[in-house]
């Protein structure tokens, strides 16, 4: 078992068999020079895990709602990815860190190959936290668990 420690602040463990990404593996995989991302991998199971996190003003975060966020987040997605076959599976809420994440998975297609993202907002103090969880749809099943785990491992150092 491995440990993540993201903006200092979020906590998270995850199996062996992943590898924490680069700053330039991260760079090429979403096409961005923000530095607020961490990301791992399993090549094997075909998953990948990144949290990006943003400090905002103290007081948009507590204005806006974990939905809120979850729901802008799903309608930029949406938009930036029509050529991907985009589709919304649907909204869902989830327990993580003693508090109620928001989200929503979609799918989608890249050369060929289908997609499927889980996406969970949550907020912590003046930091707004989004995990991002890539795996193919025909394993999505069998890597539920180890996704499940990592977010009910996640919690916050102060």
């Amino acid at each position: 078992m491995n440990t993540a420690l993201v903006n200092n602040k979020m906590q998270f463990n995850y199996p062996d068999g992943f590898s924490v990404l680069s700053e330039e593996e991260i760079r090429q995989l979403y096409q961005t020079d923000n530095p607020d991302i961490y990301a791992i991998r399993n090549t094997d199971r075909h998953i990948t895990l990144a949290v990006f996190h943003h400090r905002t003003n103290t007081f948009l975060v507590k204005l806006a709602s974990a939905k809120d966020v979850a729901k802008s987040t799903e309608s930029r997605i949406r938009k930036g990815m029509k050529q991907a076959g985009y589709q919304l599976i649907g909204f869902n809420s989830r327990e993580a860190a003693g508090q109620t994440g928001e989200g929503f998975r979609y799918q989608y297609s890249v050369q060929g190959i289908g997609q499927q993202c889980d996406v969970l907002v949550l907020k912590h103090q003046d930091t707004c936290y989004t995990v991002y969880y890539y795996t193919r749809p025909e394993l999505s099943e069998e890597n539920q668990k180890v996704y499940d785990d990592i977010l009910d491992s996640i919690t916050f150092t102060e």
